[in-house]
């Protein structure tokens, strides 16, 4: 674990400096103002401070020891559950991962460079905290998604306890929406001790469905500003307060850890850096500072800085008037692992219906499901400039999987407008529909506990045992009208159930002995594979043949054309 301190005082930054091994030493970057904290010349100071909450999450984790646990909280509207699954990321030995609504951000190189076959995910929050499509994505990706959404925190909290903490002998009480500086104060505890923590109403008059317990030990942290006296008093609960934020981040720390001997310290105005931080605190505790508060706290005394505070540099000086360096912690890279690029290693595929949009797009980008899921539903207001409208529809229209439809721009809007269009819509929307259910029950009956040589084949089974061969035109997702189709139908059937499982396959065209054709390449282990599933299905035979399955070399006369992820647009 992250800043071990099996050697205590003597030892702590030693054993830190071990476990950050490559980082380097240099001043903190200047800024507007120095706040100058005494510090004596043999006690040692480190910077976790990343270019964002994100960044500076990615910088502790990818220095953490290794886990495929994680809990996912919205990074701008989370900080309460994430507050409230301290004691959850201890007994599973998780990371509190900060993410945006729709997307893991790009700092986040370290999680997203896991592999995801193994990862498990939680994710904690209310209603809007995530995307309908992104849960639809992550479910879709990593080993095992859990999804913990409630828009009653107190309630949430109390559920929490009952199912993961049931015979807790301590439970702390605070405040969810007004003493989230509190919570933030006692997390470190609830990791070290796994003890839950419970939320109050807003008003702090209650607990949402939750009664006193005998034999259990309560401790409300913070003033009765926040959680009233009456609540105190019902639950025979010890108080632990000051008069402000940071009085009561003093009275915890005296309470848990009366002899730390490495003060973390985090803005306790914003708190957002320290998000992914619990683990690493356990042992210490954690200090909320702003500008003016609690730096008598952090003197002299060996320091961990997680985040800044917008404006100010913390500076120590000793005792001979000079000021000590501060070591910067930096993110360590990981290689990533992507299982999809590999041919023969066997793993858990996971059924991503949503990347299935009949086009050569392996994994949609945002623009292209925004559209695609206004389309199913039949909406005529695309959520899209008219810019990014053009890009999305083009897309699909390059691979004849396009709905054909006239629109027009009001703002920064697209909308859909004609009889023909709608009628166009509702039959593009039955028409994917159904190519989608096919797709997904095709692969719901393979095993999915394979190797990508092994998916393959059985997907190339699957093709060649269901359709037949016929000139038909029209739409890519026309092969499951009447399962038949020409070479682009066969092609783009293979790509869109292999983006299904989340391999990634290209689209191309070029000269056969027999003319113009349609088939595909991949990528495994760093070499180019091409795949003719149109040419492993004999034409007047029932059988079918894996000839033109992981060809080494063009199996054709020559290729004139790639459709691959980075073709969008015209």
């Amino acid at each position: 674990m992250l800043f071990k301190k099996s050697l205590k005082k003597l030892t702590s930054f030693a054993v830190a400096v071990a476990i950050f091994g490559g980082m380097t030493i240099s001043d903190v970057e200047a800024a507007n103002k120095a706040i100058n904290i005494p510090s004596k010349s043999a006690f040692k100071h480190t910077a976790i401070i990343g270019n964002n909450r994100a960044d500076t999450s990615n910088i502790i984790i990818s220095n953490s020891k290794e886990t495929n646990n994680f809990i996912l909280v919205n990074q701008y509207s989370g900080l309460s559950y994430a507050l409230m699954n301290s004691a959850n990321a201890a007994k599973t030995g998780s990371y509190i991962v900060p993410v945006n609504d729709g997307s893991i951000p790009k700092e986040h190189q370290y999680f997203s460079a896991s592999d995801e076959s193994v990862m498990n995910l939680k994710l904690s929050g209310n209603s809007s905290s995530f995307k309908g499509s992104f849960i639809n994505d992550l479910s879709g990706t990593y080993a095992n998604v859990e999804k913990n959404i409630s828009n009653n925190l107190s309630r949430a909290s109390v559920d929490n306890l009952n199912n993961n903490f049931s015979s807790a002998s301590t439970v702390f009480i605070v405040n969810g929406d007004k003493g989230l500086a509190d919570a933030m104060s006692i997390a470190p505890v609830s990791y070290r001790d796994k003890t839950p923590i419970l939320f109050t109403t807003k008003d702090g008059n209650k607990i949402d469905g939750y009664s006193k317990k005998s034999g259990v030990n309560y401790v409300v942290v913070g003033g009765n500003k926040v959680v009233s006296d009456s609540l105190v008093k019902e639950y025979n609960a010890t108080r632990l307060a000051g008069d402000t934020r940071y009085e009561t981040n003093k009275a915890v720390l005296d309470r848990y850890y009366p002899n730390r001997d490495i003060a973390y310290f985090t803005n306790g105005d914003t708190l957002v850096d320290a998000l992914s931080s619990v683990h690493m605190t356990k042992d210490d505790g954690i200090v909320l500072v702003n500008h003016k508060k609690n730096h008598n706290l952090i003197s002299n005394i060996d320091t961990y800085q997680i985040g800044g505070v917008a404006g100010y540099e913390f500076k120590y000086k000793n005792e001979n008037g000079k000021f000590a360096g501060v070591s910067k912690v930096s993110a360590k890279k990981k290689t990533p692992v992507n299982n999809a690029a590999t041919r023969y290693k066997v793993y858990k595929h996971k059924i991503n219906i949503n990347n299935v949009t009949g086009s050569h797009i392996s994994f949609p980008n945002n623009d292209l499901k925004i559209l695609v899921e206004a389309c199913l539903n039949q909406k005529t207001v695309i959520n899209l400039n008219w810019e990014r409208m053009n890009d999305a529809y083009f897309t699909l229209v390059n691979s004849w999987s396009a709905p054909s439809i006239d629109t027009y721009r009001q703002g920064d809007k697209c909308y859909v407008y004609g009889d023909e269009s709608i009628k166009n819509l509702k039959e593009y929307s039955r028409k994917l529909t159904k190519y989608r259910n096919e797709i997904n029950r095709a692969l719901s009956s393979m095993n999915l506990n394979c190797s990508n040589d092994e998916m393959i084949r059985q997907i190339n089974q699957y093709i060649c045992d269901t359709y037949s061969y016929k000139v038909i035109g029209g739409n890519s997702f026309d092969m499951t009208e009447n399962y038949e189709g020409q070479c682009m139908h066969y092609s783009l059937l293979f790509n869109n159930m292999c983006a299904a499982v989340g391999i990634d396959m290209d689209y191309v065209e070029g000269d056969t002995i027999r003319g113009r054709h349609g088939w595909n390449r991949g990528t495994f282990d760093g070499h180019t594979y091409y795949f003719d599933i149109t040419w492993n299905d004999p034409l007047g035979t029932d059988t079918f043949r894996e000839d033109y399955l992981w060809c080494e070399k063009n199996p054709h006369l020559s290729v004139n054309k790639v459709l691959d992820d980075s073709c969008i647009g015209f």
